[in-house]
């Protein structure tokens, strides 16, 4: 067990845009959150404790129930989002207060504590150098430490990807595609697919991912 009391926790998200005051767009790009994040409660809605919603700006937050797509989501918003960077802060954590489905405000307990300590963190000069934009903070020292060693080798990787890599990575993870689904759907030969993936260091990328995921549906309040 990677969480203590998985069975009784809750991830908090906290997420910003990060630079958003130099972004000339920013009413564009907001409007582009707000969509995002729609979808987001909407494909994900089982998952979900209190659904996404912009709370202050540029931030946003939302409360899981269980962990088992937690890192969908993540890749989800990054992608849409693109070429804008989010930053995001997770907490594990309880929650000591009444819950409200329709929105997270007003929830208050250690996950949310936990998500605001990693997004605070995330807004400090030495953080933004890193190049790591998710931090997230259990009950657990071991299991953050290597959470957090995974997000910030994926962010190197990420950080990396041509337009055309970070398309096709996204569609093959996403839908768990095989080569030759990439190739009809992109309309190239499976040897460029091949190629692209290789370059773009798709596998180890999705192995790690596919740790994360692991990792994270530890947490799921129906067990």
């Amino acid at each position: 067990m990677y969480f203590e009391n998985s069975e009784k926790q809750y991830i908090a998200f906290i997420g910003d845009i990060l630079y958003s005051k130099r972004i000339e767009s920013r009413n564009e790009v907001q409007n582009k959150l707000k969509s995002v994040i729609g979808q987001i409660n909407n494909d994900y809605s089982e998952d979900l404790a209190s659904k996404f919603m912009i709370t202050l700006g540029d931030e946003f937050q939302g409360l899981l129930l269980r962990g088992r797509n937690t890192i969908q989501i993540i890749e989800k918003i990054e992608y849409e989002m693109y070429p804008v960077k989010i930053r995001f802060g997770l907490g594990i954590g309880e929650i000591r207060t009444d819950i409200i489905y329709e929105m997270p405000l007003g929830a208050d307990g250690p996950a949310y504590y936990n998500a605001r300590e990693m997004i605070d963190g995330l807004k400090t000069t030495g953080e933004r150098l890193s190049g790591n934009n998710i931090k997230i903070k259990s009950n657990n020292y071991e299991t953050d430490l290597l959470l957090n060693t995974v997000f910030s080798l994926l962010s190197v990787i990420k950080d990396g990807f041509t337009k055309r890599q970070r398309e096709i990575v996204h569609f093959a993870f996403s839908n768990a595609a095989k080569q030759s689904d990439i190739a009809r759907e992109f309309k190239i030969y499976q040897s460029t697919v091949n190629g692209i993936l290789k370059s773009a260091n798709y596998y180890q990328y999705r192995e790690a991912m596919k740790t994360l995921e692991k990792i994270m549906g530890e947490i799921d309040r129906d067990v």
